[in-house]
């Protein structure tokens, strides 16, 4: 819409208030023209006619589903566009994968776990720094003692790079250390700038942010920028309240150092690092760098950092603070690559001088050859070579001297004979294996790091959501599955409570009858009041107070059977010519059976039943005729494994039939008075049967090696006792349908 302004022309963009803005005046400054006094006299305590409006606030593009989007898996080139730094964990594979992707070659994070001489001179060579983590403390700054002009220093000026700032302090300071084309130019262009400067400058970075944030997963960015969102509201509600403040600093102040006391704790990295003959503390948060101390040329520069980091990490012993130190040190693998060349290009050498290819002395000896044959690398185009990325070039490229093996004259020294140079050659070839099992050690320690990075850097959140929401789904339909059958009981419950018709009642009654008073189910009432007294007592005794007279001599039942089982291995751990406890064993089946059959008797007698009698009824009868008759069978000498799997079918098909029987005793036609009519197969206290045909045996003392039938394939994996084919016969009369046994 455009808005027309009479003779001053067309009108001016619209601004985001709405209003058009006043044209310039066309005179000039310098010219001369009445001022008009204003009509209005400006009140110091006059109100605007409209108020002043409040700047328009950011405009983010927000997601339509901020969950979705929190959760979802990377876009492209997104993880590049966060502007946050995360925290980095302490971990020598992280920072060794950051090295690499900075730039930098031929070097490695190892940690150090003790912080004394050995510790430190066992770091692989060179060592170009120290990464020192603790949580921290603010301390009193220290002004550097000495010039640093020659030390290259950056500032942390975000929040969380103390890490990246860390290793940059290093890597800038290291000499020898090879960098790549990015971390030149970035060396190049911060050579002049200030340390706030350099720090800026390395946030402005992309490429380092991205190394920073390369473990990062959404979610740990999202943190970072809730945490700098929060610490900036912070602030803006600090500087509001600042006159209240000012009233009650002190109150205040003692307020405050209690919050920073009790609140969680931050972790920060600082730098070591050698300069020239001098060692300096590189600590982003301070100002200026921090003079260690002076080295001598025969001395290595750990020796002086090592008192400052034990005084340090002593000085908070009591406060049990945590600290871990970091080793940027040279790569393992490159310097025993080296050591390879070296080694190989001295075996060449001599080759060269005594295997007949030289001016040497080995034309005259045939047994040279014979001598050097072997598995050992000895030539510059081996294709082995390619494994240790090494070539010809890098061999030749080695300069022949002795130092490699100062122990060892010069090569071509006119005193090495050829005695010598076998000798020289065999301990070449040992040193030589020893170096490929070192580069295989090291490389399966790269592997490890491999599969930690690799964990690390991926990303389940995705999958693990889209897990979750189809079980939320599922969950939602079982909850509307389980509002209709609550609704359909609900209608049951209420059809219950109203009194019911003579149709009804005779329903109910024939219901009730075709359970059969076998099975021990009652009125529907007794049930329901065992079943509320059990989930609603929560007594240390509500169990027993709510068992009936029935429930208890089934429990004797139970006991039995346990007994006899106890028995039965009291027997396998004394004299197998001492037959009391098998005795015991098999007695204690019969009194078992006595207490099953009674606690039906009771059960009518008393006209109380539960499910929980019928529970209790088939888990004591498995007991007593299934799982101990077979023990007894295992006491008597059927022990070999196919014996085992033979009595374990028997002991499932008993715990087969009782599950059955739970489920199907409604179904089973009953007489006029409600008994079931038979039994379908064989009830399990017929096992009874098996345990007298033990008796019978052991009387007659054919057991062990003497059970009827012997053994087959004896001494071989099929080795098996026939009787027991008696028990698994036993089994399958127990599952079946088709036998009928009538009750009596």
């Amino acid at each position: 819409m455009a808005l027309g302004n009479g003779d001053q022309g067309p009108s001016l963009p619209v601004r985001r208030s709405g209003r058009v803005r006043k044209r310039p005046s066309n005179h000039s400054e310098n010219a001369d023209y009445e001022t008009k006094p204003s009509t209005r006299s400006p009140v110091s305590g006059e109100t605007r006619r409209n108020a002043k409006r409040k700047a328009a606030p950011e405009v983010f593009d927000v997601p339509d589903n901020l969950l979705e989007a929190s959760l979802g898996p990377w876009g492209e080139n997104e993880q590049s566009e966060w502007p946050s730094w995360i925290e980095l964990e302490s971990d020598p594979a992280f920072f060794t994968a950051i090295l690499g992707l900075l730039g930098v070659k031929g070097a490695r994070i190892e940690e150090v776990l003790s912080v004394d001489e050995d510790s430190l001179a066992a770091l692989p060579p060179p060592v170009y720094g120290l990464v020192f983590l603790y949580e921290y403390v603010s301390e009193e700054s220290v002004e550097a003692a000495e010039t640093t002009r020659d030390v290259w220093f950056a500032n942390q000026t975000t929040q969380n790079a103390c890490a990246t700032i860390a290793l940059l302090n290093i890597i800038m300071n290291a000499e020898g250390l090879g960098l790549g084309e990015k971390l030149r130019q970035f060396k190049q262009e911060s050579k002049d700038l200030s340390p706030p400067l350099r720090g800026n400058m390395i946030n402005d970075s992309d490429w380092i942010r991205v190394a920073h944030n390369s473990f990062a997963r959404r979610l740990d960015l999202l943190n970072a920028a809730l945490a700098l969102q929060n610490d900036v509201d912070d602030r803006k509600k600090r500087a509001r309240t600042s006159t209240t403040r000012q009233k009650k600093k002190k109150v205040k102040r003692e307020k405050v150092k209690k919050d920073k006391s009790s609140g969680n704790s931050a972790y920060h990295f600082i730098a070591f690092v050698p300069v020239g003959q001098q060692v300096w503390q590189l600590d982003g948060l301070t100002s200026t760098p921090v003079f260690v101390g002076e080295y001598e040329k025969d001395q290595h520069w750990t020796s002086v950092v090592r008192p400052v980091i034990q005084e340090r990490m002593m000085r908070y012993e009591t406060e049990r603070l945590s600290f871990s130190l970091l080793a940027l040190c040279g790569d393992n693998l490159t310097h025993v690559r080296q050591k390879l060349a070296t080694n190989v290009r001295s075996l060449v050498d001599l080759e060269a001088q005594f295997g007949g290819n030289g001016s040497g002395s080995g034309s005259s000896n045939p047994d040279w050859h014979s001598k050097t044959k072997g598995d050992i690398i000895c030539n510059p185009t081996d294709n082995r070579l390619l494994a240790y990325q090494l070539d010809a070039q890098d061999i030749h490229d080695v300069a022949p001297d002795s130092e490699a093996n100062p122990s060892q004259p010069p090569q071509d020294s006119p005193e090495l004979t050829v005695e010598a140079a076998l000798e020289l050659w065999e301990k070449l070839g040992d040193e030589q294996k020893r170096i490929l099992a070192e580069y295989d050690r090291e490389l399966k320690m790269g592997g490890q790091e491999a599969t930690t990075i690799l964990g690390r850097t991926r990303d389940y959140t995705a999958a693990v959501h889209e897990w979750v929401k189809r079980l939320a789904d599922r969950g939602h339909d079982r909850t509307r599955c389980s509002t209709k059958s609550r609704d359909r009981h609900s209608e049951q419950y209420k059809t219950k409570k109203n009194p019911p018709s003579d149709d009804d009642m005779s329903k109910r009654s024939s219901a009730a009858a075709a359970n059969g008073a076998a099975s021990k189910d009652a009125s529907p009432p007794t049930t329901d009041k065992q079943k509320v007294l059990l989930s609603t007592d929560t007594g240390h005794f509500s169990l027993v107070r709510a068992m009936h007279l029935a429930d208890l001599i089934t429990e004797m039942n139970g006991l039995c059977g346990i007994l006899s089982l106890f028995s039965s291995m009291r027997y396998c751990l004394g004299e197998p010519t001492q037959h009391g406890n098998l005795w015991a064993a098999l007695l204690f089946l019969p009194f078992g059976l006595f207490f099953d059959f009674l606690d039906g008797k009771v059960a009518r007698w008393r006209k109380k039943s539960s499910m929980m009698g019928q529970e209790l009824d088939s888990l004591a009868d498995l007991i007593s005729f299934g799982v101990s008759p077979a023990a007894v069978a295992f006491a008597i000498g059927m022990r070999t494994p196919l014996d085992h799997l033979c009595l374990a079918f028997f002991v499932l098909c008993g715990l087969t039939r009782l599950a059955r029987f739970n489920v199907t005793a409604s179904s089973i036609p009953t007489d006029a008075s409600g008994k079931a009519r038979y039994f379908e197969g064989t009830p399990i206290p017929t096992t009874l049967g098996l345990d007298a045909l033990m008796g019978w045996w052991v009387s007659n003392g054919w057991i062990h090696d003497a059970l009827p039938g012997g053994v087959c394939f004896a001494g071989s994996a099929f080795e098996v006792h026939p009787v027991v084919v008696l028990f698994m016969v036993h089994g399958c009369l127990m599952t079946s349908r088709t036998i009928h046994i009538p009750k009596p």
